[in-house]
């Protein structure tokens, strides 16, 4: 054993010494001369370098194209290392010959046309994040089939992409191609209504939950979807939604609305109801002279002027009601007047029930009173 280890370390000494005499390239031959046969492996007890001033090391290629080159065969090459018995070895290298790049087990990058890929491979499902050209920017967020995956495709992005960053700063979920800030494509399932909405939960009650999404009424048909807000504490009751909580105004059909709730259009309801608690009221006096602000109110026939205000949503044809300029004179309390720059005013027709309700209690007073002197001369 001791002559085998001089022989080939007299061998390797001088075979290197000679190379380095040229200048040129060094060929390193593992083997000793018979019987000793070929060796596969070098191996050093100390460091050892290589090309450390200038040219490029290869391995599995004569024409190394960087400080060290793997090599670009069909089937690819890596460095491996770790391992348990036969499987799960963490490797850096190639896995086609378009030059992917793997990193670590089950981690690929690479580049497909002028795109960059950082994805897992391997049986599984493939997840990854692939990154756009310099025209777009766009960044994408997918997942596809194992089976997916070619050599010169890496996945049809545009079919598996679940989240887009566009380059412009818009954001797509279930969409490539969103068309505000925040893109959201759904597919409605009738079995769970709630699977394209936005879900909203408190981390410190499990129960307490919101959807803003999209919703169907099943029994209308298709064409009878809807946007939904739902919150709710899950198998307990539904909770309150609330809009403008510390100020503003909420507006329905219009863009500036001048009351908490200001609605462009027609309201309806099957039940209203008003605030009357004497508890919340104070300096409480009776109405009197209901009869004569009864008398001061004039009712009309008019049509709004809906060319001239479109966006005020006004009904069309002939209506009834009250001029709120007319009102104000006789009973201001029953005007409100807007904040807008014109002031619009608008006349609160729910007021006029107690004005009513005390005129007529007057009048009747006033029948009741000729019926007596009626009923005197009768007598006479």
């Amino acid at each position: 054993m001791f002559q085998k280890n001089i022989l080939g370390l007299i061998f390797l000494s001088v075979f290197v010494f000679a190379s380095n005499a040229y200048a040129g390239r060094v060929d390193l031959t593992t083997y000793y001369p018979a019987p000793y046969g070929e060796y596969t492996t070098l191996q050093t007890t100390s460091n050892a370098y290589f090309a450390t001033t200038a040219g490029n090391v290869g391995i599995g290629t004569t024409n190394p194209q960087g400080p060290l080159d793997l090599g670009n065969g069909t089937s690819g090459r890596s460095l491996v290392w770790g391992g348990n018995g036969a499987n799960w070895y963490d490797s850096i290298g190639a896995s086609f010959s378009s030059a992917a790049l793997s990193l670590v087990h089950g981690l690929k990058l690479r580049t497909a046309g002028a795109d960059q890929y950082l994805y897992s491979f391997g049986t599984i499902d493939r997840a990854g994040i692939r990154l756009g050209d310099g025209a777009t920017g766009d960044i994408s967020f997918f997942n596809a089939a194992s089976s997916a995956e070619t050599v010169d495709n890496v996945f049809d992005y545009a079919a598996n992409t679940k989240m887009i960053i566009k380059g412009s700063g818009l954001v797509g979920i279930g969409t490539t191609n969103p068309q505000g800030k925040l893109g959201i494509a759904y597919s409605f399932d009738s079995a769970s209504p709630r699977a394209s909405a936005i879900y909203l939960s408190d981390p410190n009650n499990g129960n307490m939950k919101a959807y803003i999404g999209m919703n169907r009424n099943s029994a209308a048909g298709a064409d009878k979807e809807y946007l939904s807000i739902e919150t709710v504490e899950e198998t307990i009751h539904w909770m309150n939604i609330v809009l403008a909580a510390e100020g503003g105004n909420v507006g329905i059909g219009t863009t500036s609305p001048a009351y908490k709730l200001d609605i462009a259009g027609t309201a309806h309801c099957t039940a209203s109801a008003w605030s009357s608690d004497i508890r919340f009221k104070r300096n409480v006096t009776p109405l009197t002279g209901a009869l004569a602000i009864v008398e001061g109110l004039r009712g009309v026939n008019f049509e709004w002027k809906i060319e001239d205000f479109p966006d005020q949503g006004f009904e069309k044809g002939k209506q009834i009601g009250l001029i709120a300029q007319d009102v104000e004179k006789v009973v201001p309390e029953m005007v409100i007047t807007d904040n807008s720059p014109e002031r619009y005013k608008s006349v609160a027709y729910e007021k006029a029930i107690p004005l009513l309700v005390e005129a007529v209690k007057e009048q009747q007073a006033q029948i009741k009173a000729l019926e007596a002197k009626v009923e005197t001369l009768e007598k006479k």
